[in-house]
């Protein structure tokens, strides 16, 4: 009876340990280094306005659908911005609204920005997800949100 408790122990032992052994750490990363590294990334590549500011506005999207639970993604530029009209403060929401509307432009309209417009709103882009995970942070501790 021994043996077989033993035996069983063991192999059970020997299977979880070779499991234990491959498991790999995964460092979490919030939403807001996510939109900042993608930003970067972008920036790095040199595309064109064209194609460069509607995949930012893509990652402000993704980013405000992460961190407020929002459906920013599947949601029109209007309909994004009533949605945080409610608790964003006026001066963001209008940052945002140019952020996303210079995409929608470049996207839409067919139209050409200028090349360094792409890296502007993205320096800017960065800067604003910033002040707006700083808000958001505050709101928290305080019980607002």
């Amino acid at each position: 009876g021994i043996i077989v408790v033993a035996t069983v122990l063991w192999i059970v032992l020997r299977i979880l340990g070779g499991g234990l052994r491959q498991i790999r750490f995964v460092t979490r990363t919030t939403p807001l280094q996510r939109a900042v590294a993608g930003l970067s990334d972008i920036e790095k590549q040199n595309l064109p306005p064209v194609a460069a500011l509607p995949l930012a506005a893509d990652i402000i999207r993704r980013y405000l659908a992460e961190r407020f639970d929002i459906p920013a993604t599947e949601q029109t530029t209007a309909e994004l911005l009533q949605s945080v009209g409610e608790w964003m403060p006026s001066q963001r929401q209008r940052q945002l609204s140019q952020l996303l509307n210079q995409a929608d432009l470049a996207k839409f309209a067919q139209h050409q920005p200028d090349n360094d417009l792409s890296e502007k709103v993205i320096s800017f882009g960065i800067k604003w997800l910033r002040a707006i995970d700083g808000l958001s942070a505050a709101m928290e501790v305080t019980g607002h949100e």
